[in-house]
C-alpha cells in the first residue's frame, strides 16, 4: 500500500515531471485542443499548493518513490444565482501509468476528502475530460455526479 503524505518543496520536481506526463496525456488525446505538454509546463505553480493554508498537496510513495500526486484547494463557491457553498476542489491528480489501478488513486483521493471535510467543505468538485473515460469511472465509483455539462461544437 502507498504512503500518502503532504508534499514538500523537496517534491516539485517530481510533481512538474508528473504534470508533464498528464498534460501530454490530454495533448495526445485531443491534440487540436491541447497544447504539447512542452509548451505549458511551466505555467502551474504547483509550489502555490504547498504553501497555502486552503490549498492541499500530496504526494503518493512507494517506499521512497514518487508514483502519483495531487492538488487542490477548498474555497467558497457562490454566484448571483447559486447558493454559497465551501467546496474542495481536485485541480490534478496522477497515478504512475504502472501504479493504476493498484490503489495509489484511491487512496490519494481519500487524503483528498479527508483534508477537504476536515477544512468544512460540503461538496467536492473536478473536472474530466469527456475522452478520459478511466477517470470518469473513477470518480462515479466514488459517488461524483455530472454537475454541469460543458457542450463544445467544432467550427
Amino acid at each position: 500500500m502507498p504512503i500518502i503524505r503532504n508534499a514538500t518543496p523537496e517534491d516539485l520536481a517530481y510533481m512538474h515531471e508528473a504534470l508533464f506526463r498528464l498534460n501530454e496525456l490530454h495533448h495526445q488525446a485531443e491534440p487540436d485542443y491541447f497544447k504539447p505538454a512542452a509548451e505549458i509546463s511551466d505555467h502551474k505553480n504547483l509550489a502555490a499548493y504547498i504553501d497555502k493554508n486552503d490549498a492541499f498537496a500530496f504526494i503518493a510513495k512507494q517506499e521512497s518513490i514518487p508514483i502519483g500526486f495531487a492538488v487542490g484547494e477548498t474555497r467558497e463557491l457562490s454566484s448571483s444565482i447559486s447558493k454559497t457553498i465551501t467546496m474542495g476542489s481536485i485541480e490534478e491528480i496522477y497515478v504512475e501509468e504502472h501504479y493504476r489501478g493498484t490503489g495509489v488513486g484511491k487512496a490519494l483521493y481519500a487524503a483528498i476528502e479527508e483534508h477537504c471535510r476536515n477544512l468544512g467543505a460540503t461538496d467536492l468538485l473536478t473536472e474530466v475530460w469527456g475522452f478520459n473515460e478511466s477517470a470518469l469511472s473513477f470518480y462515479a465509483a466514488r459517488g461524483f455526479s455530472t454537475h454541469v455539462h460543458w457542450l463544445r461544437k467544432r467550427l
